[in-house]
């Protein structure tokens, strides 16, 4: 068998008797085939050749093949097929159906063509559905699938219910639940049928934190509609898990209010509820409401940390509660004695929307052990809690380690770095991710490459402290960079001290800069920049001498995880010498308003020394560590 020029052919040589006869027979399939048939078909169409069917759809006319009907839809086949008005008329009126959604349809059945619109998503898939296109109806529920957002989420809920589009609707469900805090206050919510309302208050999937925000729901949408609603509110208040709701929300907000107040049957069963939630005794009252957490319930305000993980396409996912100290997992970190899969000089951020990226970095084999320098990453991941794994998104521009990086309006931004470490000079680039669409844009590079610099967004504006540039120089360099003029400013007044590696938050119109080093070694020192009046402050030291790297930002706090220090020993005759880098897994509280520092823990078991950050995540998906 063999190929030639797009043809397969095989030779088949059969020798039966030699010296009677000898035969070769050939056999070719042409992979093109499909394609000139398509080809020619669309050609035929296109000239009103041999075409023997009308489709009509409002005022327009197109002359089609009727075995092009009956091969893409079961609809037509049988239309076609049997002794139909249609069949006998040679014409098909297409009810419902505009001419823009007609020569789409017939568009897709001659190419396999179409364009899919927010315009025009819902009337093809109609149409598509009504014809038994299934081909067109998959892509038209793929399409609207992945344009949900919070605008239009409840419409497209709505409206496949109304097709009976499974998927379509499960999908839409899922997204109304999860986004339900953000979207119960819309016309959209407050226009659902009572059918509707019920299944997603009465779901466990439903994505709150507080069961008041269902009760409020609840109300707002009866008395968008009170008068034919009103009666609802006795079958619909079961959907409220009052168990879950305090005792004094429940008796100033919910007794009080006229809905329940001017409703028998609704004020007694609260009464009954609240007397029976008061008695120590067993009281079947107690048992009237659900008492099952809600999927938003499950979710904490944690300290997450990643890093390498068992190959190298895996990262880490860990987290710590710094309230309770409960440790969570859904990826464990590498092991501590096996560097294969380390990773170092990465990034992690959290978007507006809860959404935690893991940008960049090197690995630590790659960097130690490569004559000329290991070459960064270029990947771009996305955490997705429910899944409990990390997704791939579109790559950076260029490999980055070292780097610095924010998050303004759901865009990434990434500030210089490595394309390779070390022994190479840090970048200018800056790039922009837009996490809705996916894709990459670069944006005016900074003045001088740099590395290893901090950075907080602030009023608009993102600032740059530090770094370190390509004579490997510590800077004390304050950059600011305008979002919406992509432009660049040098600020005149520097840091107090040289510092990379730092980190830099935003606190009461002051911007906090701490952790890191210099040629000095690591630094304690906690420096407070206001930009008002360019003028630097002091706060108090960190603790305990060491290089930390690892802070994150959450609830007036900022939280340190461990850091390394150069171990020192004593000898007999007290010589004191010094001895291997040490690191440490502790975790200090730094109360930004109080400037104190507290020592939370003396080891965080998933922690990770490089870097941090403070996120939502839900402890419904983790493993929670017990070791």
């Amino acid at each position: 068998m063999k190929s030639v020029d797009g043809v397969t052919v095989w030779l088949v040589i059969d020798r039966c008797n030699a010296e009677v006869f000898e035969f070769e027979t050939f056999g070719y399939w042409d992979v093109s085939v499909n394609k000139r048939f398509l080809e020619g078909l669309h050609q035929l169409f296109s000239e009103k050749l041999l075409c023997d069917f009308t489709l009509q759809a409002g005022s327009e006319q197109v002359d089609v093949h009727r075995c092009v009907l009956a091969a893409c839809s079961p609809y037509f086949k049988a239309m076609l097929t049997l002794n139909t008005y249609e069949n006998t008329k040679r014409i098909a009126t297409l009810q419902n159906v505009d001419s823009a959604v007609l020569l789409d349809l017939v568009n897709f059945m001659y190419k396999g063509e179409v364009s899919v619109s927010s315009s025009n998503a819902q009337s093809l898939l109609v149409a598509a559905d009504m014809l038994q296109i299934q081909g067109l109806v998959q892509l038209c529920e793929e399409f609207m699938s992945s344009s949900l957002c919070a605008e239009n989420c409840l419409d497209v809920f709505s409206f496949a219910d109304f097709q009976n589009l499974t998927d379509l609707k499960e999908i839409s469900k899922l997204f109304v639940l999860n986004n339900f805090e953000s979207i119960y206050c819309t016309e959209a919510f407050l226009s659902l049928n009572m059918n509707h309302v019920k299944l997603l208050l009465s779901s466990d999937e439903l994505n709150v934190s507080r069961e008041e925000v269902v009760y409020e729901a609840l109300i707002l949408w009866i008395k968008h509609d009170l008068e034919r609603r009103k009666n609802d509110l006795m079958l619909l208040l079961f959907c409220v898990r009052f168990p879950l709701i305090d005792v004094t929300f429940i008796n100033s907000k919910v007794s009080n209010d006229d809905l329940i107040k001017n409703n028998v049957f609704c004020s007694q069963l609260i009464k009954k509820f609240l007397h029976a939630s008061s008695s120590e005794s067993h009281d079947p009252c107690k048992e009237m409401f659900c008492n099952t957490l809600r999927l938003g319930m499950f979710s904490k305000n944690m300290i997450v940390f990643s890093g390498g993980a068992f190959s190298a396409s895996d990262r880490a996912f860990c987290c710590l509660d710094p309230l309770s100290l409960q440790s969570f997992y859904s990826i464990k970190h590498h092991p501590t004695f096996d560097f294969k899969f380390k990773l170092d000089f990465y990034r992690l951020l959290v978007t507006e929307s809860n959404d935690i990226y893991f940008l960049g970095g090197i690995f630590y084999d790659d960097y130690h052990f490569e004559t000329n320098g290991g070459v960064a990453k270029n990947d771009v991941l996305v955490y997705n809690q429910k899944e409990s794994k990390w997704l791939v998104c579109a790559a950076m521009n260029m490999p980055r380690c070292a780097f610095g990086a924010c998050c303004f309006e759901e865009k990434l931004y990434v500030f210089g770095g490595y394309t390779a470490y070390p022994g190479h000079p840090p970048l200018e680039n800056v790039a922009a991710y837009d996490t809705h669409e996916d894709i990459w844009v670069e944006r005016d590079g900074m003045p001088i490459g740099i590395a290893h610099q901090a950075s907080a967004v602030f009023r608009n504006t993102v600032f740059l402290f530090g770094g370190v540039d390509a004579d490997g120089q510590y800077l004390n360099t304050v950059l600011q960079y305008h979002f919406g003029e992509d432009r660049w400013n040098l600020i005149s007044t520097e840091m107090p001290i040289p510092r990379a590696e730092a980190s830099a938050f935003v606190h009461n119109d002051r911007i906090v800069i701490l952790g890191g080093s210099n040629s000095s070694g690591g630094l304690v020192s906690v420096n407070i920049f206001n930009f008002d009046r360019l003028r630097w402050s002091h706060g108090s030291d960190f603790p305990e001498q060491r290089k930390f790297t690892s802070i994150c930002q959450g609830e007036g706090y900022l939280y340190v995880c461990g850091g390394v220090r150069q171990s020192v020993v004593t000898a007999r005759q007290g010589v004191r010498r010094a001895s291997r880098i040490v690191e440490t897994k502790d975790l200090y509280r730094y109360d930004l308003s109080q400037d104190m520092w507290v020592k939370v823990t003396r080891l965080v078991e998933q922690g990770c020394s490089y870097t941090c950050l403070y996120a939502s995540v839900n402890s419904r998906f983790l493993k929670e560590n017990k070791e």
